[in-house]
């Protein structure tokens, strides 16, 4: 039994209800493109949410004989390709020739149907089965294919889509998680779509209201002057500048942490840290639901001995309240809020940077920071996208 598969025992959670993953090795994203009837000038950076929404948009239209149109998420991985197709995946009808000078493997998925396995190497048909029934094996042959595998063959049967994302993750080395998901990856389009913007093709604009507050700060008139990605850097300290205005860093993990984002560094040192950090979180988040749990048991105690009239005997809400938003808590609070935010801006993922201006809220910022953590918002997001919020 593979354990990977528990890693995906909520796949179907997180991934679209219809759909196809593939994974591909031998080619360039361009050559997967171009084989898939793609078109290369379509690849530009999206994130799964991007590809999701313009895949329903096409869904919605009228066919017009379109029915070829379609979206999907790319990534690279060292010698892997990775598609993530919406509704009906179609990798499997090209998998042969995608495989003729390397290997691939897709699974297909669709509700009320099972789940579909294919695998073909050097240009041929290994294996193409049910997910739930190995005995189902096209061609026979598979079976010798199968039982070489490094997931076990009764964890087909168990779960068939967890376990051929656990072996696409033994092939490739890529996890495809929440996290895999929420990440910048690549867009590819098929058929004749319509002309998109190029990034950056519009410029930056603004809500009326933030442009004194653009205005009055040089930092950030600069950014928004030229807001490429070589600004991201900066809108992070920008970022960190207003953090520490309203919690202070007061752990050697912090310190560490914010030296790192001041010097630039993104590392295996910063992996590493990010972890940590996650780790001291998690400590804060115990601390608090302790002192929640007391907070209940305390104001039980302090209750009336009488329930008013219609009380279901829960705790008295007026006296727990104030337990819990005593200053010890709120300012466990900003401690977690810090701790996100130093997370955010060692993460290599561009999508981080608008994430932890986001988080600036949860400090309770006074109006002119609030109105610059909207602007920094905003910068990290075209930074990102090359297009507007």
């Amino acid at each position: 039994m593979n354990s990977l598969r528990y890693a995906y025992a909520d796949a179907r959670a997180y991934l679209p209800d219809d759909g196809c993953i593939s994974w591909i090795r031998g080619y360039t994203l361009e050559d997967v493109v171009r084989i898939f009837g793609g078109d290369e000038s379509s690849i530009s950076p999206a994130t799964f949410q991007e590809v999701e929404e313009e895949a329903w948009d096409l869904l919605g239209e009228e066919d017009n004989g379109e029915s070829d149109r379609a979206v999907m998420l790319a990534a690279r991985h060292q010698d892997w390709i990775i598609l993530l197709e919406i509704f009906y995946g179609r990798a499997p009808d090209h998998l042969q020739a995608m495989s003729a000078d390397g290997a691939a493997l897709a699974v297909r998925w669709m509700q009320h149907r099972p789940d579909m396995v294919t695998y073909s190497e050097a240009g041929r048909l290994v294996a193409d089965f049910d997910a739930g029934n190995p005995n189902s094996m096209t061609p026979h042959s598979g079976h010798q294919w199968l039982r070489a595998l490094p997931v076990a063959v009764e964890d087909w049967a168990d779960d068939g889509l967890a376990t051929a994302l656990a072996l696409g993750e033994e092939l490739s080395g890529v996890r495809i998680d929440r996290e895999w998901l929420s990440r910048r990856h690549l867009r590819v389009a098929r058929g004749d779509m319509p002309v998109r913007p190029r990034p950056f093709e519009v410029p930056f604009e603004i809500d009326g209201v933030l442009r004194p507050f653009l205005d009055s700060d040089p930092g950030l008139t600069t950014i928004a002057r030229n807001p490429t990605p070589g600004h991201r850097h900066d809108v992070i300290k920008m970022i960190i500048d207003i953090a520490l205005r309203y919690v202070r860093a007061e752990t050697a993990l912090e310190t560490e942490a914010l030296r790192l984002i001041a010097s630039g560094i993104r590392n295996e040192h910063t992996e590493r840290l990010r972890g940590d950090l996650l780790a001291e979180a998690d400590q804060i988040k115990d601390l608090m639901n302790r002192a929640e749990q007391a907070a209940i048991i305390q104001g039980m105690r302090h209750r009336e001995p009488y329930s008013k009239p219609g009380s279901s005997g829960d705790p008295d809400w007026a006296i727990y309240v104030p337990y819990v938003n005593g200053p010890a808590d709120v300012h466990r609070g900003k401690q977690l809020t810090l701790l996100r935010i130093l997370r955010l801006a060692l993460d290599e993922d561009c999508d981080s940077t608008q994430r932890a201006a986001e988080e600036l809220r949860a400090l309770g910022l006074g109006p002119e920071d609030g109105m610059k953590s909207s602007l920094l918002r905003d910068l990290a997001y075209y930074i990102t996208h090359g297009k507007n919020l």
